[in-house]
């Protein structure tokens, strides 16, 4: 993957000397070149880039003030400075207030993959953040596609409502169900309690904060699998959006605590204590899988292990554990069906098999002993798919370098020596893999070979023979016979 850098520079020879950079060598690549801020902005505004790579000294919007407008419009984007040694000072003063870093004119490749180093280093710290978000969105509850801000402005909506109009302070509450779609009942049960209705899933309500003991009650007693989210105490229904923020954020402890229904935005202070064991956890399960995705088994025990040893060690809640947990399993289980070596219909009754096993089990140990176990056979599931996926490579290899030295001297022990294998293993594993032994596909690919030459050329049995690796002339045309049924003149006479 390579990331994205636009290029601003007011001057033809070096905006084109820069798109004509070697970016890829660094792991980047050159979308776009504009002449000045303006024209970066209008590019920005239609196409994306992860840096822009910008000179100080421009007519209308120079560098610096278009660093400033970036960081406002796309404060993910970094910005880089080509300065001259006399705007120096005004670089640095420029990094200061957000700019990412800044190359001396006239700058030397070294310069270049020192800043780019740089970039591509908290470009992947950021993918490792987001790609730790996509994890733990799967156990998250508000997986409706809406973006915090458009919802918010629902609630600002919303509250207009008389069902939702309270005197004096109030909390937030946000109702997320677990199921797709909730059951029609449950609905209406919660437009009673004047619930309004904000998505397929979702509702909210504005509620005294002394009605929290009475929603936790009625959560507990509800058949339908509810959770609700609190915001803190607010006064004015300004303060809604802020409140529905909140309530949303609380409903995120649901990954810590998956058995509790009500999560209150205080709570997360509270919680930051075990999200940071849980994170490094998460860290090393992330690991894994991308082995996986390699269907690489060597490293897999190991990570494993340390896994382990650190839920054991670290103070991590047991809920949180039995969470962990069973998200490893199943992402270990989704990518062996992924990668076909485990059927759909066993991968569904495999998901409800763990989730029952860890959610019921007494003790981490009795866990502990039987992931163990299908660890142990997805690795070797892993380790039968990687030799599978081995040898079909080098067998592509063995073949190759048939097709290419036929006409020569081809023994067992030259082909074994070119793949660096004994020749005794490489017979046997050649006919394990291709149906044929090696001297019985040499001699079959030649006579196809002559067979070509007889279509489609003029040349003498003899001259043939030499071609195709068997140089004897009698015993060409014995062989020939011996696999076509014809001798090499009356095949030949076939295709006149």
């Amino acid at each position: 993957m390579s990331y994205h850098i636009l290029i601003v520079d007011d001057e033809p020879i070096v905006r084109n000397g820069l798109r004509n950079f070697d970016w890829e060598t660094y792991g980047f690549e050159c979308v776009g070149a504009c002449e000045n801020g303006r024209e970066a902005l209008d590019w920005l505004s239609r196409n994306a880039a992860d840096v822009v790579l910008t000179d100080i000294k421009m007519p209308g919007i120079d560098g610096v003030e278009l660093s400033g407008l970036i960081r406002e419009r796309y404060p993910d984007l970094l910005v880089i400075l080509l300065t001259g040694y006399n705007e120096f000072a005004y670089a640095q003063q420029a990094i200061k207030t957000g700019v990412f870093d800044y190359l001396l004119k006239p700058a030397e490749d070294s310069d270049f993959e020192e800043v780019l180093a740089k970039c591509a280093h908290t470009l992947q710290e950021r993918e490792m953040s987001k790609q730790m978000l996509s994890v733990l969105s799967h156990h998250f509850l508000l997986r409706n596609g809406l973006r915090e801000s458009h919802l918010s402005e629902a609630a600002r909506e919303l509250v207009r409502r008389p069902a939702l109009r309270r005197e004096g302070p109030f909390r937030l509450v946000l109702v997320s169900s677990e199921l797709e779609h909730p059951d029609p009942d449950a609905c209406r049960r919660l437009e009673r309690r004047n619930f309004a209705r904000i998505s397929n899933r979702e509702w909210i309500l504005l509620c005294p904060g002394e009605e929290i003991g009475t929603l936790q009650q009625w959560l507990a007693d509800e058949e339908e699998p509810l959770n609700a989210g609190v915001s803190l105490l607010h006064d004015s229904d300004e303060e809604v959006p802020e409140a529905f923020a909140e309530a949303n954020k609380a409903l995120q402890l649901k990954f810590l605590n998956p058995e509790a229904r009500l999560f209150q935005y205080a709570d997360r202070h509270n919680a930051s204590h075990d999200w940071e064991p849980v994170a490094a956890v998460i860290k090393k399960m992330m690991l894994v899988s991308n082995r996986i995705n390699a269907l690489n088994a060597g490293k897999i025990e190991e990570y494993l292990s340390d896994i382990m040893q650190e839920l054991e060690s670290r103070q991590i809640a047991e809920p949180h554990i039995r969470q962990l947990l069973l998200y490893l399993i199943l992402s270990i289980e989704s990518e062996l069906a992924k990668a076909s070596l485990l059927p759909d219909d066993q991968w569904t009754v495999a998901k409800e098999e763990w989730t029952a096993l860890i959610r019921n089990a007494d003790r981490f140990e009795g866990i502990k002993s039987v992931l163990a176990e299908r660890m142990a056979q997805s690795i070797q599931a892993l380790h039968d798919a990687n030799t599978r996926v081995k040898d079909s490579a080098k067998l592509e290899e063995a073949l190759a370098y048939i097709h290419v030295h036929y006409a020569g001297v081809l023994s067992l022990d030259l082909i074994a020596d070119e793949l660096q294998m004994h020749p005794n293993f490489f017979s046997k594993w050649f006919k394990d893999n291709k149906g044929i032994n090696f001297i019985d596909y040499v001699t079959q690919y030649r006579i196809d070979k002559a067979k070509e030459l007889l279509e489609h050329s003029e040349l003498k049995a003899g001259e043939i023979a030499e071609r195709t690796g068997i140089p004897d002339a009698r015993y060409f045309g014995q062989v020939f016979k011996k696999h076509v049924g014809l001798t090499p003149t009356e095949y030949r006479a076939l295709f006149k």
